[in-house]
Parts: C-alpha cells; sequence; structure tokens
C-alpha cells in the first residue's frame, strides 16, 4: 500500500472516501473525519489487512462523525459553490447570487447577498470552479481588512503595534504570532461571528507582551476582551467546522 493511497469505505449505505497517511512518529492507527472524507495516521510497519480490519471496527464511529461533520459544516460553507446556495460572513447567512459581465470575477457583499461577476466566456465545465475562486478570494480581503481594524483597535489600547498583520491558512491554529513580531490570522474565521475573529486578534496581540499563556497573559487579553470566554467557547464548539476541505 503506497503513502498516497485512496480508497472508500461503505458506511451503511454510503461510500465515505478515506486516504492513507503513514508517519514514524505515530505508534498505533488513528483516523480523522473531515468534511471531505477520512485521514488514516498509520504507523510505517502497518500491512493493508490491519488498516482495513481498523475501518471496520471503527465504522459506527466513523458514520456518527461523518454525519455530524456534514451537518455543522453545510451552516457556514455552501455544498457545491452555486446560486442559491448560502455562506457564511460572520456568523451571518449570505445567499450567492450570480451574474454574468466584466472581464474578472468579482463579488459585492449586499446585506443579504453575496453577488458574483462572472466573465459571460465562462464555460459550464468551470462554473462551479470559477465562482468558488471568486468567493475565496473575497473572503481572504475581508478577512485581511477586519483583521487589519481589529488589530488598530487594540493595538491603539495596548500602545504597541506588530511589524505586519496578514491572513493564511493555518491546519492547527487560529492565529500566530512570531518572534518577529508579524501576527497571522486564519482567514476562515471571516465565516464566524465577529467576535471570534477579534478574539483571535486581542490574543495574538498580546503575545507581543508575552510569549507564553500565563496568568499575565490572560489578564492583558481580559483587559481587551473581557468576555473572551465566549469566543473560546465557540470554537470549541463550533471551529473545526470552519475548515475550507471542499476539492
Amino acid at each position: 500500500m503506497g503513502a498516497d493511497e485512496r480508497g472508500t469505505i461503505q458506511v451503511d449505505y454510503e461510500t465515505i472516501p478515506y486516504w492513507i497517511r503513514y508517519s514514524q512518529r505515530t505508534r498505533r492507527l488513528h483516523l480523522r473525519v473531515k468534511q471531505k472524507g477520512i485521514e488514516l495516521v498509520v504507523p510505517k510497519n502497518v500491512k493493508t489487512p490491519a488498516i482495513e480490519a481498523f475501518l471496520r471496527t471503527s465504522s459506527a464511529w466513523i458514520k456518527e462523525q461523518h454525519l455530524r461533520i456534514k451537518k455543522h459544516a453545510d451552516l457556514f460553507w455552501p455544498p457545491h459553490f452555486l446560486p442559491s446556495e448560502s455562506i457564511s460572513i460572520e456568523g451571518h447567512k449570505k445567499t450567492i447570487h450570480v451574474i454574468y459581465g466584466g472581464g474578472k470575477p468579482q463579488v459585492r457583499h449586499l446585506s443579504e447577498q453575496l453577488v458574483v461577476q462572472i466573465p459571460v466566456t465562462t464555460l459550464l465545465v468551470d462554473y462551479e470552479s470559477v465562482i468558488q475562486a471568486a468567493l475565496l478570494k473575497a473572503l481572504k480581503k475581508w478577512a485581511l481588512e477586519r483583521a487589519l481594524q481589529s488589530t488598530e483597535r487594540f493595538c491603539v489600547q495596548l500602545g504597541r503595534w506588530p511589524k505586519s498583520v496578514r491572513v493564511k491558512t493555518q491546519s492547527s491554529r487560529w492565529g500566530s504570532c512570531g518572534i518577529h513580531e508579524d501576527i497571522h490570522i486564519n482567514w476562515v474565521l471571516i465565516l464566524a461571528p465577529a467576535f471570534v475573529l477579534d478574539y483571535v486578534v486581542a490574543h495574538e496581540c498580546c503575545h507581543l507582551f508575552y510569549r507564553n499563556h500565563g496568568v499575565r497573559f490572560w489578564d492583558k487579553v481580559s483587559q481587551l476582551m473581557p468576555d473572551y470566554q465566549q469566543a473560546e467557547h465557540w470554537l470549541r464548539q463550533h471551529g473545526s467546522y470552519l475548515a475550507f476541505e471542499h476539492k
């Protein structure tokens, strides 16, 4: 079985894809159920029969997790990036509306809609991917704008600014503050309620003063956001559903 091998598992009447990731560091088989399927993390010496047996014995748990993730992910992401589907912006549902015109795709953010303008020359086979690319570009742009606004507001209170603020895809972090005082914010936070992104920005700004999570650090965070624990709770409950995993 190769490191890039993929397969499917039948759970009741649904076929769920899986893929293998071999690891020298892991000592046992474990899996992660994601929006687009199952990631199996496998020790180097484990053979195919053991992998297949592990999948079979885990099928009930896989089904439960797959249904849960599928249900909740739809609260934030559209299933196919097509007209009339919805996407979450700062915790509010926006309906996708598509119009033709212009040379380059553009997105306008209205009160209840995201109007995506695509070129009249767009082929049907490219329709969904063009809409998706336009929306993702717009989301990252809006996420950066919001992150910059929040950073300015908090840093005025702190009297200290980072060297830069950027948004990026971070698979296991909501934000980071590097040793050179560059702040990075996970752009998918633009989907969450506004106070959640604000909290992550405040959190990283406080790392300009303290590199750890000691008492003084949390005191500084609470000065900026006295109710920051509300945002932490939201991320624990819903954060795993924000990840963008569409193919």
